[in-house]
């Protein structure tokens, strides 16, 4: 089953906002295979800040990663989320696949 994390939140000033959340870099990852491999598939996500008001917004420090995963997937839309998920899961059967760089660089 996939798990969806947050990595960081972009935070910025916005009119009479304080550290408003901009952009969010989102994370989907497999549990473990039986060798302890996963497979992560990872994005970033501008949010909507153009309608800010007092009565809806959330203080940064007063925001839930749920509520962030649910922005993520609200604008992702519920097609990407689950193609997103079942390719994730679906790619810890490649986990003799890697990646990296040579070591003479």
């Amino acid at each position: 089953m996939a798990t969806w994390s947050i990595d960081s939140i972009q935070k910025q000033n916005i009119d009479s906002f304080n550290d408003v959340a901009t952009v969010v870099l989102w994370q989907c990852t497999s549990d473990a295979d039986s060798n302890g491999n996963v497979a992560s598939s990872w994005g970033h996500l501008r949010l909507e800040t153009g309608n800010l008001n007092s009565e809806s917004f959330t203080d940064f420090d007063s925001l839930t990663e749920s509520q962030v995963i649910d922005w993520v997937k609200a604008n992702l839309g519920s097609d990407f989320v689950s193609r997103t998920e079942a390719s994730t899961d679906a790619a810890d059967k490649f986990a003799s696949i890697t990646w990296g760089l040579p070591s003479s660089w």
